[in-house]
């Protein structure tokens, strides 16, 4: 079956994934992209025609049972989708999943006559910081109620949403699982039946916390600058990073499985341009000199790549950018109004970065 157009439009609002290559092949200068390309490969809910069940239900680590009747819908196979096939699966967006380290994807489908089918994508990944990212990539749309107890939080840095439903899509982030949930044609039958399929696959698992170093981010940064909750992003890929705030087409901060980043953007009182400010921390100190210094050859080449002990800032395209190492942490501010602004930013991190560290001796 081919893809649908009405599938196409209620996908929104939608994981960005497809932005990891609109960055790519626009070669974008650092302009935020955030609603350019959200209905890009995301919207398609990854080609219909392979939604047809195998016959098997998956291996090795499973979800809970999810029911075999909803509302009228009735469950209709499952097919597993490791990282191998991930491509098979879907054309545009897979790269996503993979940076989030992804162990393996369940999807199941319900049909009902007369009616469009719901799909129910479950992405198993190996850290609740994981599934929690992927939400972060896009916090629109309604939230709801999935799992129940306290939601955990990071004082204010980030949305207490767990769970986010909007044109038929339901995303959520529960423990180590990360789902999509897609009617096709959303009605009010649809949205309760998409909502009762979430809160089966999260029974039993907690609402998935902030990872840790969300919470070295200042909420009000020296100079007035104010934390957007709303625009925090947790990623381990180059190419997360560039769909929140487009680095370099190469991975010139040395990130990978190991990395955990933090990507946020503040706003002035005064309005104008908004200050990002990225947080990255490597497996180990050695990891973070090579990354510090790659990124100065690449962004900055008139530095050599050296790495001076103190903080580099120079005035780019969009504005002023900074940039110090602390340990196996960097921190990276850009889109700064002056020099001063980009250091505090940046000095601003490292501080909550300490005070992280500290907490956890």
């Amino acid at each position: 079956m081919a893809d649908s157009p009405t599938a196409n439009r209620r996908a929104l609002p939608a994981l960005w994934g497809g932005l990891v290559a609109v960055a790519l092949l626009a070669g974008s200068t650092g302009t935020d992209s955030r609603s350019e390309g959200a209905a890009i490969a995301e919207g398609r809910m990854h080609d219909r025609h392979r939604h047809a069940a195998d016959g098997g239900g998956p291996r090795g680590e499973a979800s809970p049972p999810l029911p075999a009747e909803v509302g009228g819908w009735t469950h209709a196979g499952v097919r597993r989708v490791d990282p191998e096939s991930i491509f098979e699966y879907m054309d545009g967006g897979g790269e996503l999943y993979l940076a989030y380290n992804l162990r393996h994807l369940e999807v199941h489908e319900y049909e009902s006559p007369g009616r469009e089918p719901i799909v129910a994508e479950l992405y198993h990944l190996p850290t609740s910081d994981d599934a929690w990212g992927l939400l972060s990539t896009d916090w629109g749309g309604e939230a709801v109620a999935l799992t129940d107890g306290p939601v955990p939080t990071s004082a204010g840095r980030t949305p207490a949403a767990r769970a986010l439903y909007g044109a038929g899509l339901l995303r959520f982030a529960a423990g180590t699982l990360y789902g999509r949930i897609l009617a096709e044609r959303e009605t009010p039958a649809s949205r309760e039946a998409v909502l009762a399929v979430g809160r089966a696959a999260a029974a039993g698992r907690s609402a998935s916390a902030p990872p840790r170093l969300i919470g070295a981010l200042p909420l009000v940064a020296e100079g007035g600058l104010r934390l957007l909750p709303d625009r925090v992003v947790f990623f381990r890929s180059h190419l997360v990073l560039n769909s929140v705030y487009f680095v370099s087409p190469s991975d010139i901060l040395s990130l990978g499985p190991r990395s955990e980043g933090v990507a946020a953007t503040f706003e002035r009182s005064g309005g104008g341009a908004k200050p990002r400010l990225v947080l990255i921390r490597h497996p180990d100190e050695d990891s973070a000199k090579a990354a510090v210094a790659s990124f100065l050859r690449a962004y900055l080449p008139g530095t050599g790549g050296t790495v001076p002990a103190q903080t580099v800032a120079a005035e780019v395209e969009d504005g002023w950018m900074a940039t110090r190492r602390h340990g196996r942490s960097l921190a990276l501010a850009f889109v700064c109004a002056s020099r001063e602004e980009a250091e505090r930013l940046v000095a601003d991190a490292l501080r909550g970065i300490d005070n992280l560290e500290a907490s956890d001796e």
